[in-house]
């Protein structure tokens, strides 16, 4: 947006703090002796920003809720009568926690030490995989 981002000096940048329609450019200045030109200015390019998360793969059985979460999330499932397993992960495929539903209906994971992001958690029925979804942590 035409403001310097100070001890922005090497070649990878990153930011959590962009909104939706920013402009980024990079203007790359050089030290050589005697350059010709001294800088070179790039197209700026407009960020878009994604706020929905959508599932992956939902067949319904598994209510998740809130999503976004801060400090729970509340996994609740119609019936149980057999054990069923919900594997947490983050985006690159950590595990978090593996949650047990077995005659409940119904269980609370506790998010409030985890760090602000997305997660993907998969319902697990024996060896299948039935749904597939995301959690948002906000903090």
């Amino acid at each position: 947006n035409g403001q310097d981002v100070q001890g922005a000096t090497g070649p990878v940048w990153s930011a959590n703090t962009l909104n939706d329609n920013d402009s980024i450019s990079v203007e790359v200045i050089s030290s050589y002796r005697c350059p010709q030109p001294i800088d070179a200015k790039s197209n700026g390019i407009r960020v878009r920003v994604l706020t929905g998360v959508g599932d992956v793969a939902h067949s319904g059985q598994l209510k998740v809720y809130p999503n976004p979460a801060r400090d729970y999330v509340i996994f609740e499932h119609p019936a149980v009568d057999h054990d069923i397993y919900i594997n947490v992960t983050n985006v690159v495929g950590q595990k978090i926690t593996e949650i047990t539903l077995s005659n409940s209906m119904r269980t609370t994971w506790n998010t409030a030490n985890l760090p602000a992001g997305v997660y993907i958690y998969r319902l697990v029925s024996g060896n299948d995989i039935v749904e597939t979804g995301r959690v948002v942590i906000t903090r």
